[in-house]
């Protein structure tokens, strides 16, 4: 694996997306089971074996995570974009292991799925990367289909 050069710049650039002005609509919080079903629908998109969700065992965490065999979402990160996050991690191991954490083929398959699981529009999503120095892959390569 990769040094992971840009995580801070991801996690910046997506707590920083306006989901109105991307065209995704309603809350950012959600239920687990929406969130389940966010991951479940991420895995049928790209041909994977659902990934299972789950809360932490740990009350105190206070981060999402992704492993190998599943991902953790605290309640207070439960939303419908943490989600996508985390399968975008999934999905991005399985397919482009030597891909760095949050590199450019994370971002891509991660816009991937806010387009096609809620709707963000992803010329908005690009243009709202570069103006956080954000690098993303094309898009033809690492969406399915």
């Amino acid at each position: 694996m990769r040094k992971d050069v840009q995580k801070r710049r991801v996690y910046k650039w997506e707590d920083s997306i306006p989901l109105f002005a991307v065209g995704i609509t309603g809350a950012r919080a959600c239920s687990m089971r929406r969130c389940r079903e966010l991951v479940q629908q991420a895995c049928t998109l790209y041909g994977l074996a659902a990934i299972e969700v789950r809360a932490p065992k740990n009350s105190r965490k206070t981060s999402a995570t992704y492993t190998e065999h599943y991902i953790e979402l605290p309640k207070h990160f439960q939303r419908k974009d943490v989600a996508l996050h985390e399968v975008s991690h999934y999905i991005v191991g399985i397919y482009w292991p030597k891909s760095a954490d949050h590199g450019a083929v994370f971002v891509r398959v991660y816009m991937h799925l806010l387009h096609e699981l809620l709707g963000g529009d992803v010329k908005w999503m690009e243009s709202w990367a570069r103006f956080h120095n954000v690098s993303f892959a094309g898009s033809a390569k690492y969406a399915p289909g």
